[in-house]
């Protein structure tokens, strides 16, 4: 599908996990170890943390009289993720923790803090739940959130290597419809990628695709934002739109709509628009070049679904779909 310089981590993308990986990943749901809990190497394999020890120093750590730490769950450039419980109703949740030697950099707690609530203020059953965000004892942030079971459209797409449409279709309409709310509400997520996109599995083990890692989303009615330096630009190279990769101009819900252009391309064609051997280079293309036609990768697309990938990767904002609902609105007419 795509080489290595596509999917690493850069500086551009996010500084603070420089160092983490993604690696090739199995295709199965979360599973309980022998003491019931959520198994940690399976949870780290599937959503794409680095290895851990087995055992970590917060384990069985009580915070704010609230949260018990049961176990490393993952581990990435920035934070852990633990799972924990909720004492006073004994049921299990995700507790992200930033790392404690990030914990007094104010820039990093600020940018920490905007994911929580960017993401609350986000009322959508595909966008996943944030419950709390605090600080423990010791004033290390941390975010406590719905705890995910399943994998990502990452793993999928490694598997298959090309999608149907209409499993395309019914994995895009759901976050059509959560970024249509986030953008109602001002926030772009500026990070759309097949591994921020989770295939949740349900007890009754329905599907329900969640949207997650708003940490660099852009919100317009948000006086607290981040500013980033100038030439510092977030996200990930791949699935970038042109806008953003030039870092001039305020970006709005069309990056986004151009982000999912990119996805819908990949999970057809099973291959990326733009490929290059550095992620300047990559963003260049973004920037400046045609993307192949689809068609051309995949004779049998329905010529229908090309129009309107290309019209989703637009250079000019202003030339794509207005919006997710009314992309989203094309694609369900694609499959009539």
């Amino acid at each position: 599908m795509t080489n290595k310089n596509q999917k690493q981590k850069t500086l551009i993308e996010h500084p603070e996990q420089a160092n983490s990986s993604e690696k090739t990943l199995p295709m199965e749901s979360l599973s309980l170890d022998n003491e019931g809990f959520v198994d940690q190497k399976n949870y780290n394999q599937t959503f794409g943390y680095g290895e851990t020890r087995k055992t970590d120093e917060l384990t069985s750590l009580v915070i704010k009289d609230k949260y018990k730490i049961l176990k490393l769950l993952g581990e990435g450039g920035a934070s852990k993720v633990y799972l924990s419980e909720r004492i006073l109703i004994n049921d299990q949740v995700a507790l992200k923790m930033l790392l404690f030697d990030l914990a007094n950099d104010p820039v990093k707690v600020k940018r920490f803090r905007l994911e929580a609530s960017n993401t609350a203020s986000i009322k959508h059953p595909n966008v996943i739940a944030i419950y709390d965000f605090d600080f423990t004892e010791q004033g290390i942030p941390f975010i406590v959130t719905e705890l995910l079971r399943g994998h990502t459209l990452l793993h999928e797409m490694r598997q298959k290597g090309q999608m149907s449409l209409s499993r395309s279709v019914e994995v895009l309409l759901p976050i059509c419809s959560a970024l249509s709310v986030a953008h109602s509400r001002g926030i772009v997520h500026r990070d759309l990628k097949p591994s921020n996109v989770v295939l949740h599995r349900m007890d009754d083990d329905s599907e329900v695709v969640k949207l997650i890692d708003f940490g660099i989303a852009k919100s317009s009615l948000n006086s607290n934002q981040v500013n980033t330096g100038p030439g510092i630009v977030f996200g990930t190279p791949s699935y970038m739109s042109p806008e953003h990769c030039l870092g001039e101009r305020p970006v709005d819900g069309r990056a986004d709509v151009y982000s999912l252009g990119v996805l819908l391309f990949e999970m057809l064609t099973g291959q990326l628009p733009f490929q290059a051997a550095s992620p300047t280079a990559l963003m260049f293309k973004h920037i400046r070049e045609t993307p192949p036609s689809p068609r051309s990768i995949y004779p049998d697309l329905n010529p229908q679904v090309e129009e309107i990938i290309l019209k989703s990767l637009s250079k000019e904002p202003k030339r794509r779909f207005s919006s997710t609902l009314e992309l989203a609105s094309e694609l369900s007419k694609s499959l009539s």
